[in-house]
């Protein structure tokens, strides 16, 4: 993957400081729910698909993953493994970058204190996604369970500059704050990194 869609892929996901620039839920005089687009149209807010996640499967951290990038405040940490992952300078108080040391293949934690509507989060990273690849497409989204906490869990496929690429990660919003672990590679890598990008997320805790 070239430096160029390596920026590129980090603009996407950098939170536009919480300002509601993004969609935001009102509520009509008969009681009932819309979604406000910042486009200027709107729909009738349905809610989240599913409150709760399967719990056939529970995802765990490695044992492999014995080194530690804890957020400001301690309330969220995500481990990894340090002979694949490299972790890069942090640039900002809110977002950290990892590279992984044998290809093509990213990382990139970003944290925030401030809660918000968990289906707010989930449009704001599509609608981030949306900018600047529009053909972007969601071809995963679940709620799974993470070392004991809820979380959702998005695979989003889409084109910049005729390079195509997959973005897999996992967001969560609570009293702890807003966090979003992500990882990312160009379309044709994935099969060959997509258990690494599974092993790093899911190094994701969340401390009450």
């Amino acid at each position: 993957m070239t430096q160029f869609l390596y920026f590129l892929i980090i603009s996407l996901f950098i939170f536009p400081g919480l300002s509601y620039s993004q969609d935001i839920r009102a509520t009509t005089k008969d009681g009932r729910e819309v979604l406000l687009k910042k486009d200027g149209t709107w729909k009738f807010y349905s809610g989240s698909k599913s409150s709760l996640a399967s719990k056939s499967i529970l995802y765990k951290r490695s044992n492999k993953a014995t080194r530690v990038f804890n957020t400001k405040g301690d309330k969220f940490a995500v481990w990894y493994d340090p002979s694949k992952w490299t972790q890069q300078k942090l640039d900002s108080s809110s977002k950290i970058t990892f590279n992984y040391k044998d290809g093509d293949l990213y990382g990139m934690v970003l944290a925030e204190r401030i809660s918000m509507d968990p289906d707010a989060l989930k449009e704001m990273a599509i609608s981030n996604a949306l900018e600047v690849a529009p053909n972007t497409e969601v071809t995963l989204e679940e709620n799974r369970v993470v070392n004991g906490k809820i979380v959702l869990c998005m695979r989003l496929v889409g084109t910049i500059k005729g390079a195509q690429f997959i973005y897999y990660g996992y967001y969560y919003t609570g009293k702890e704050g807003t966090i979003q672990v992500l990882t990312y590679t160009s379309q044709n890598l994935y099969p060959e990194y997509e258990s690494e990008m599974m092993e790093f997320l899911n190094g994701l805790t969340i401390n009450n």
